[in-house]
């Protein structure tokens, strides 16, 4: 007799019937045997056990999530102290419960804000959980499929001054500009550490209007009140931020110092 053949069998050119198979982990599971001329069983379609297989499709998307996340992070340039922030793991201070619920609820809308691109403007004063509260929702970002980066003001500028002094053919400032302008979630932090010149503020404009004319979300974080934002931005930029911008105060005290109360 020709050998099974599995294209044969989707045809209905066997005559079948449910077998069965012992799993040592699950148990009893049904199979579909293909019977020969003799009634004798000349081939199996799933001979595996389903639960198992089922287990290992999780594990291999679990897998798969934590090397997108880790490779995600790495691209997000997040810094080594705040790769494991999650919002479900921020050490909450009474003060800053509804702050955290704002940006809890602002994590749930994604990967919806990517398409309206809300930003969000996280204030108040140092060590109050800001910084670790917009990584998380970085992080949450990457896991849905989004592009993220993260930055310090100075960081970006930084990187921007370095394009200066290069040699023709290497990354120009407009490269840089570019670079923070497009990927999908920004986050810039530390907004108002430094006053600024006024190309500085500049620049800050030019990658901020970038991204508000491209609906894109940005998570602007800083040791800054509402009133003061006007003085450590370029008010063309503020006033484009509070059109599109959900802004989450932070209060209290620092972590170090309700450590050592």
């Amino acid at each position: 007799m020709a050998a099974f053949s599995l294209f044969a069998a989707s045809r209905g050119e066997y005559p079948e019937r449910q077998g069965h198979r012992v799993c040592p982990t699950h148990g009893d599971f049904s199979v579909r045997e293909f019977l020969g001329e003799r009634g004798e069983v000349i081939g199996v379609l799933r001979e595996s056990c389903p639960e198992c297989e089922a287990e290992r499709a999780k594990e291999r998307e679990q897998r798969d999530l934590a090397e997108k996340i880790r490779a995600g992070t790495a691209t997000a340039k997040i810094p080594p102290r705040f790769v494991h922030a999650d919002l479900s793991s921020m050490q909450i201070d009474p003060d800053n419960r509804a702050a955290v619920a704002k940006v809890q609820d602002y994590a749930q809308l994604w990967p919806g804000q990517r398409r309206t691109g809300e930003s969000l403007i996280l204030l108040g004063p140092v060590g109050t959980g800001k910084t670790h509260a917009g990584i998380a929702l970085l992080k949450h970002a990457i896991t849905v499929g989004v592009s993220a980066r993260y930055a310090t003001v100075n960081e970006m500028l930084g990187d921007i001054r370095d394009t200066w002094s290069r040699r023709s053919g290497a990354e120009t400032e407009k490269d840089v500009i570019r670079h923070f302008a497009d990927v999908a979630l920004l986050m810039l932090d530390e907004i108002g550490a430094t006053a600024g010149t006024e190309h500085e503020r500049a620049i800050v404009f030019d990658v901020l209007d970038r991204r508000y004319r491209n609906m894109r979300p940005t998570i602007l974080a800083g040791n800054v009140t509402v009133a003061e934002l006007g003085r450590v931005l370029d008010a063309r930029a503020v006033d484009r931020l509070r059109e599109t911008s959900r802004i989450v105060l932070f209060s209290g005290k620092s972590r170090r110092q309700r450590e050592a109360a």
